[in-house]
């Protein structure tokens, strides 16, 4: 009773001083901050600005390079398809062993077609400089002790008309103004 007493004491105090009780504070509940995402990945890179453009599909058997005026396709290893034929086998630079047709090169105007090289057009090693468009949009892949660039699945190199796409399936390169390409997997090359 003597505590009754009091609060009564201390409310009609309060009542007289010209002072309410303020109300009981309410629970506030925090705005959530706003996420912010980055923005995806392009899917398509420009590569116009380098000389050339040399890739490797994620397995590392396929490889092409971009120029400014075509595309040339390798299949270092494993290719596991039917290879041109040939009545002639093509000369050697150097004399002393004839080359079978390795690259299939797509020009500005044309069909693509097979042709024999002495030398690899694609090179798609960290130290040469066809690899400089890698850095921030493909990948590096370990490859016969040498690190070589990748062009993830699901995203393309351009090159002026010209286009390389890389899926699970295999590369995908063509001129799009001519609309003629080149379809390259293990089991197969196509030329359209």
């Amino acid at each position: 009773m003597r505590r009754y007493r009091r609060l009564a004491a201390v409310a009609t105090a309060l009542s007289v001083a010209g002072c309410t009780p303020s109300p009981a504070p309410r629970e506030v509940t925090p705005t959530p901050a706003p996420t912010v995402s980055k923005p995806p990945a392009p899917a398509s890179l420009d590569v116009s600005k380098y000389e050339e453009a040399a890739f490797s599909a994620p397995n590392g058997n396929l490889w092409c390079v971009l120029y400014s005026d075509g595309i040339s396709c390798l299949i270092p290893r494993g290719y596991r398809g039917a290879a041109p034929k040939q009545a002639e086998p093509c000369p050697s630079w150097n004399g002393e062993d004839d080359l079978r047709p390795n690259t299939i090169d797509l020009g500005p105007s044309g069909k693509p077609q097979w042709v024999c090289l002495d030398d690899q057009a694609a090179r798609p090693f960290k130290d040469d400089p066809a690899s400089g468009w890698q850095r921030g949009f493909g990948t590096w892949r370990r490859i016969d002790d040498q690190l070589i660039a990748v062009l993830p699945h699901g995203k393309s190199l351009r090159h002026g008309v010209f286009q390389c796409a890389s899926a699970a399936s295999g590369v995908t390169c063509t001129n799009t103004r001519t609309k003629h390409g080149i379809k390259l997997s293990q089991q197969a090359v196509t030329l359209s």
